[in-house]
């Protein structure tokens, strides 16, 4: 019922494909934290909550890792033992050590309170403790409310550091309050902590990869500074969280009769798992299967944890073809009622044929610490200052709080119509009616996407990139990956060469997108700059550019724009591309070409794809990053590839298989709206066709507000030279102004551009080249 009021709220142009603020939509947000620490928390009445939209449980726990990381430098986070595979992998990735603490008993199937209690009171203070805030993965097993409270005790006056991850609200016992009681509990102790909601279960957004981090500080000062801290580790993952999920939470969690109906269905799903736990329960009594089952049905939630040892799974899986892990975790929501007999039977034949014991041991306590228990009383964030907003991002948001009528924003690289006004191709519009759709008939649903997304859409959209005669494709030396729009391609990317080219720098021109700059070094890549732009020419300073290759080591990166180089707008020849590469070659250089304009540039696919097709059958080994924000317009879906073209098909193979991990440890999987709709469009040749021809519209809507823009600038005599508006290509014009100048655009015309001059000519209209024009000559004049 969502998605088709997001359709209808699309057409009447009340909702787009925007990009989201880099925290995500703040009506989704508060309304999930709401929803879990209920109407009378105190912190959230006293606004000592910061949160942020991240990519499901597993974006907000490496947000989170980051976190800590950055402001509780030295400290460990523990785990309970055993826990979710990935929970031991996330942190690590940020540098935060993982050790864990007693949790389960064996001999019981049940809670080890005792070594839980005792390794708590052995953590040094200052130290983060991960829980489960209800149904815990993979055993099921939930401390009671008393043992709740008592552990809450021990965390505060250790002066430990709660992180509480809740993926099952609702869906663990039916009833969402029950299932907040921790956290809610834990909320109104005083203490600062994080807490980490998924909507994969319980709203069953799955592959939509919707959540909330949101982190209880000491006071409102504090949650303002930690949050303008967190923005710039997302703004390097991804850039701004996919909107699709987002908006369908929102609309569900914000209409009472809405959200009173989800309860209710998530209610029908906990109920049914309940069932199948006390009609396999009742099963293995009647088959007299060995050993005691009562954890079946006392354990909660999505998994039980069977107690079954690998050999026992084993049976299992190559007997009966019942699949699960090693560990003996069923999740409860697989089965069904016809097959509960089925897999008690199996169950009994697995424990006969390999008999064994429950292991012994249960807990296994922490060594004491010498430091004296003693609650934290400063701020894990006391000393975390403010930071300055996003240079481009905050551009629009002293754009929206102008009042002038005259005002134009010229900073965020985002398409506008002649009417100033976001447009959704028609194109994808027709995918998204389409999707749903298919939705109806079943043919899609909302599960999880494999870890590098869809086949479909990434081979396809490499296909357009390197075109149907690319050798490397031919010969199945290309590894590929969905991603994050640009951004997200370019972290993974970075976290390849960190960890497979350690000690190489990555080189970026000279000015280049200022993102560039941040996202290589979170994966511990060191950024140098070659000389690409000539302030006198306002052009290319080639000469410049191959003395710079020329001097690089071997084996270092260079970044290059595939088109429409951002924020100059100066792109090479393809006589100068060809040098370019064979100096790349010769020198031993590794390219990593960033594509975020294919069609967008000069209204031609194969043109703007040029460089990436000459550098690919140079026989060379790099880096493809593609974008489907601006030509596909899906800003706010994240929607894009990563490509490595490598030596062989087993480097390429054994390559992906690495970048995977990558993936999961970030955010599991891709989000999919946007790669499905890129999918439906990119397959289908009419759709192929009718979507290029809706992309040069738009080039060809920019390239004559450079004409306009430049026969104005000559009308009214504008000092300099201004050839360069109509010879730069695609998305942006450099000015040359200065920032003196720019700032007189600004404070007396409310025309909003970055410091640097740079002007989104997308977001120029007709009626306005005038106005530009002679606010550029008063700028000039003013401050020559």
């Amino acid at each position: 019922a969502a998605e088709a009021k997001l359709l209808e709220l699309q057409e009447a142009g009340a909702i787009n494909k925007e990009y989201l603020p880099i925290d995500g939509i703040p009506e989704f947000y508060s309304a999930a934290l709401k929803l879990m620490l209920g109407d009378d928390c105190t912190p959230l009445k006293e606004g000592r909550v910061c949160s942020v939209q991240c990519l499901s449980g597993t974006g907000g726990l490496r947000l989170a890792a980051a976190c800590i990381g950055q402001f509780q430098k030295g400290a460990s986070i523990y785990v309970p033992n055993p826990t979710w595979g990935n929970h031991n992998k996330i942190f690590p990735r940020e540098g935060v050590p993982v050790k864990s603490y007693t949790y389960y008993k064996p001999e019981t199937c049940g809670l080890d309170f005792e070594g839980m209690c005792a390794d708590l009171n052995a953590m040094p203070s200052g130290s983060v403790v991960l829980l489960h805030a209800c149904a815990h993965n993979p055993t099921g097993v939930d401390p009671t409310e008393e043992q709740w409270a008592e552990i809450a005790s021990i965390v505060k006056k250790r002066g430990l550091v709660p992180l509480i991850d809740s993926a099952y609200q609702g869906f663990a016992s039916g009833d969402f309050d029950k299932d907040a009681w921790a956290c809610r509990y834990f909320a109104e102790q005083g203490m600062e902590l994080y807490l980490v909601q998924s909507f994969a279960k319980n709203m069953g957004l799955y592959g939509e990869r919707t959540g909330v981090l949101s982190i209880i500080c000491q006071d409102q000062d504090n949650a303002a500074r930690l949050k303008s801290q967190i923005k710039p580790f997302i703004r390097t993952m991804y850039s701004s969280p996919p909107q699709h999920g987002a908006r369908i939470a929102e609309l569900i969690l914000n209409d009472p009769q809405q959200l009173e109906a989800w309860k209710a269905e998530v209610k029908v799903m906990a109920d049914r798992i309940i069932k199948m736990r006390q009609l396999l329960y009742q099963e293995l009594k009647a088959n007299e299967c060995p050993g005691e089952w009562e954890h079946v049905i006392n354990q909660i939630g999505m998994f039980t944890f069977t107690g079954l040892t690998p050999e026992q799974v084993d049976v299992l899986t190559q007997k009966y073809s019942i699949f699960l892990t090693k560990d003996g975790r069923i999740s409860m929501a697989g089965l069904r009622e016809e097959k509960c007999k089925y897999l008690a039977d199996a169950m009994k034949d697995a424990i006969l044929t390999h008999p064994s014991t429950p292991p012994s041991g249960g807990s296994n306590p922490l060594e004491g610490s010498d430091e004296p228990a003693a609650a934290l009383t400063d701020s894990l964030f006391k000393d975390v200052a403010m930071a300055p907003p996003d240079p481009i991002l905050g551009v629009t948001q002293a754009f929206k709080a102008c009042e002038s009528a005259d005002k134009l924003n010229l900073g965020v690289g985002a398409y506008r119509s002649e009417e100033g006004k976001p447009w959704v191709l028609p194109t994808v519009r027709a995918a998204e009616a389409k999707l749903l759709e298919l939705q109806e008939a079943g043919a899609i649903n909302k599960e999880y996407l494999p870890i590098d997304g869809i086949p479909e859409f990434y081979s396809a959209a490499l296909k357009l990139m390197l075109g149907d005669d690319c050798t490397p494709l031919k010969e199945g030396r290309v590894c590929s990956v969905q991603c994050l729009s640009g951004t997200g391609g370019l972290r993974l990317a970075a976290a390849c060469i960190g960890q497979f080219q350690k000690g190489a720098s990555i080189y970026v021109p000279n000015p280049t997108w200022g993102n560039h700059n941040k996202i290589f070094p979170r994966e511990g890549v060191p950024v140098k700059s070659y000389t690409y732009y000539k302030p006198e020419t306002c052009g290319l300073d080639f000469e410049g550019m191959c003395a710079d290759l020329n001097a690089m080591p071997s084996g270092s990166v260079v970044l290059l724009h595939a088109c429409a180089h951002n924020p100059t707008g100066v792109d090479p020849t393809e006589e100068q591309w060809a040098e370019i590469a064979s100096i790349v070659k010769k020198r031993g250089l590794v390219p990593l070409i960033d594509s975020a304009y294919q069609g967008f540039a000069s209204g031609d696919f194969d043109k703007d794809a040029w460089a990436c097709r000459y550098f690919a059958e140079q026989g060379m080994e790099l880096y493809l990053v593609q974008s489907f924000a601006k030509n596909m317009g899906l800003y706010g879906e994240r929607t894009g590839v990563l490509s490595i073209i490598c030596q062989d098909q087993d480097n390429a193979a054994r390559l992906k298989s690495q970048i995977k991990p990558f993936i999961r440890t970030m955010y599991s999987s891709p989000p999919q709206h946007g790669a499905r709709i890129a999918e439906l469009i990119l397959n289908d040749p009419q759709q192929l066709e009718a979507w290029k021809a809706e992309v040069k519209v738009m080039a060809d809507r920019i390239i004559k507000m450079r004409q306009l823009l430049y026969q104005e600038l000559k009308a009214n005599e504008c000092p300099g030279e201004w050839e360069h508006v109509i010879n730069q290509i695609g998305m942006f014009t450099f000015t040359g102004l200065t920032p003196e100048q720019v700032d007189v655009l600004t404070q007396k015309y409310s025309i909003f551009l970055t410091k640097d001059g740079r002007i989104s000519m997308a977001g120029l209209r007709e009626e306005k080249c005038k106005y530009l024009a002679d606010a550029m000559k008063d700028a000039i004049l003013t401050h020559p």
